[in-house]
């Protein structure tokens, strides 16, 4: 089963292949990586890729495509928080 997510700013496209594989589009950074973690920067936010036997295929900064293959358990996507007086004048 494959499963993809957009963001809404459209330049980030997730697709996550019978949790063995993840593709991702509009990465800036690799900002950390083991066995069960990958950590990733996005215009908009991080990713974080909990797992096992993770390993990175690919990362191409300048497209921002990459890849990675292991047993993925869960993926969690964290947005950038607006500061607090621009929530004010919201």
């Amino acid at each position: 089963m494959t499963q993809q997510q957009k963001t809404d700013n459209g330049n980030t496209l997730l697709t996550v292949a019978g949790q063995r594989r993840i593709t991702l589009s509009g990465a800036t950074s690799v900002d950390g990586f083991s066995e069960t973690e990958i950590s990733l920067s996005l215009p908009d936010g991080k990713l974080t890729v909990l797992g096992e036997h993770l390993k990175i295929l690919s990362f191409n900064e300048e497209n921002g495509s990459f890849t990675a293959e292991g047993k993925v358990l869960s993926v969690r996507y964290t947005g950038r928080k607006q500061p607090f007086l621009k929530k004010l004048i919201k």
